[in-house]
């Protein structure tokens, strides 16, 4: 019979990337005991006349949870301050809801925890994770709508402690929350052309937090031809609008004709286009500029992708390098991107930013279908005892928008029972206007860089137990010498399910914090046990 592999992962959130990366590219690993976890959740809250989707997967699953930890740590101050010890009991309740009926894809997963200091009762708080998105067709091939919800845990700054998946809440940490709602039409024109018309509106809200409030509205129209050939091209008009809580306005209109040419023979996609663009992005004052851009995609095998992409607009230019390799025991994935970051947190286009998001677009291969992809994704978060909502990278929330450049590595190995998984990641932010006047890490730094590196370490003791052992480094630098912290974590791990539908994990962690010239450390103990119905 041939052996279960069951690995766990433990440390940061961008040495946890390459876990799925693994999974994605090598089949048969760990996607394999995600979907059959995600398959024995799927049987498991099957429920007698409900409807069934065409493959013979219930169309309607709801999986209640409900978890408990403990926690013994000799720090509960953190972020580089020492705090008195205490033992913290964790009590969640949560549930993981998929909706595949009609033309609706829906998943939502949903946790709220209350936290209960034993020595320091002020402390005692709630916190809430979500996850959750929905696909709708409104009108058949024609009206589609996209929706995605978000609550997690972000650092208020750069320079402070920045939030694990296992770490109790500082002074730094606080609930960010995001929306996002894409309305789309599709229709055709005459015989040859086709009409798109979308709007969106994102929103970004930090609690207890004077930075990170944000609200965009864009809408994009264009047309391009009906039917999909070697020669392609589009015309488009988009505009947008974004407002921060405590900062100014932004708007920008654009204009851009699209060219390009599919040449199959070479596994090659070239694109250019040219337009026009208006509007206040790096100034109060209106100004208007000529933008181009060029882009070329590379797939020569199913192992091997590579994108580059490259564009001058107002606000400068922007562009994005974009690397994959695999062989039959490694995965290798280099990252390279400039672009405008009117979030209000780290979460500009085309990077991932909690665990769930990478993991979700690197099953896009694997489970094209959005709604059994989150399922996949969910089922092997749980069974590792990873928290979803955890950030990927080291970073701060901002009252303005900013120009980020950021640059990941990432590789890993896998062996008949051992994993090892490294991983680097830099982004260097700046205004966008540099005379804005709002407080963030840029009110007195021309520039803000957060780091982070991280490796793991994971072996399989016996095919119903796993160990494993991580070392990660985030830092964040201004330009002043206080403007610094340094975050060290060490952590071992050991876990395994109890039974079909329950699993538990105990962890050691020792982390050492160096944030405004004050250095302190933590030494923590965790256990923690799961059970979904």
């Amino acid at each position: 019979m041939r052996p279960t592999v069951r690995w766990v992962c433990q440390g940061s959130a961008s040495g946890l990337g390459l876990c799925l990366l693994l999974g994605a590219a090598l089949p048969g690993w760990a996607v394999a005991q995600a979907q059959t976890a995600a398959a024995a959740e799927e049987a498991s809250v099957r429920r007698p006349g409900l409807p069934s989707t065409t493959d013979g997967t219930p169309a309607f699953l709801l999986t209640p949870s409900v978890s408990v930890s403990e926690t013994v740590t000799n720090n509960i101050g953190g972020s580089g301050i020492k705090g008195p010890s205490d033992a913290v009991t964790t009590g969640s309740v949560g549930f993981q809801l998929r909706n595949r009926t009609g033309q609706t894809l829906a998943s939502v997963d949903y946790a709220l925890s209350g936290l209960f200091y034993a020595k320091n009762s002020d402390r005692n708080t709630h916190q809430q994770t979500l996850t959750s998105r929905l696909d709708f067709q409104w009108a058949e091939r024609r009206g589609f709508l996209h929706a995605e919800a978000g609550i997690s845990q972000g650092a208020i700054s750069a320079f402070g402690a920045q939030p694990t998946g296992d770490s109790l809440p500082s002074s730094n940490v606080t609930e960010v929350r995001t929306l996002r709602l894409a309305p789309r039409w599709e229709s055709q024109l005459g015989e040859s052309l086709k009409l798109g018309a979308g709007a969106e509106v994102a929103a970004t809200s930090a609690q207890n937090a004077l930075a990170g409030d944000t609200t965009t509205y864009s809408a994009q129209l264009q047309i391009s031809p009906f039917r999909r050939g070697p020669l392609g091209w589009a015309a488009q008009v988009a505009h947008q609008s974004t407002k921060f809580g405590t900062g100014r306005r932004s708007e920008s209109t654009r204009l851009v004709a699209i060219a390009s040419r599919e040449l199959d023979e070479l596994d090659l996609r070239l694109s250019a286009n040219l337009g026009y663009e208006r509007g206040t992005l790096v100034s109060s004052d209106s100004q208007s500029s000529a933008n181009w851009g060029v882009g070329l995609d590379w797939t020569p095998s199913p192992r091997t992708s590579a994108e580059f992409k490259y564009d001058k607009r107002l606000f400068g230019y922007s562009h994005l390098v974009a690397l994959s390799y695999r062989t039959p025991l490694t995965v290798w994935r280099l990252t390279s991107q400039r672009s405008l970051n009117q979030s209000g947190t780290d979460a500009v286009v085309g990077v991932v930013g909690t665990v769930f998001d990478l993991f979700f677009a690197q099953l896009a291969s694997v489970e094209p279908d959005p709604v059994r992809r989150a399922a996949l994704v969910s089922a092997f978060l749980a069974q590792q005892g990873l928290s979803a909502n955890t950030p990927v990278t080291a970073g701060f929330l901002r009252s303005a928008s900013t120009i980020d450049n950021l640059l990941q590595l990432s590789g890993a190995w896998r062996g008949l029972r051992s994993t090892a998984i490294v991983t680097v990641s830099r982004n260097r932010s700046r205004r966008a206007e540099a005379l804005v006047s709002v407080s963030d890490d840029l009110s007195n730094s021309s520039t803000v860089t957060t780091s982070s590196w991280s490796f793991l370490f994971t072996h399989r003791l016996t095919p119903e137990l796993s160990a494993s052992a991580s070392a990660t480094f985030q830092s964040g630098d201004g330009d002043q010498a206080s403007q610094s912290n340094r975050q060290r974590v060490f952590s071992a791990q050991v876990g395994g399910p109890v039974g079909p539908k329950s699993n538990w994990s105990f962890v050691l962690r020792r982390a050492l914090y160096e944030a405004s010239l004050v250095t302190s450390g933590e030494s923590t103990a965790i256990a923690s046990y799961t059970v979904r119905f």
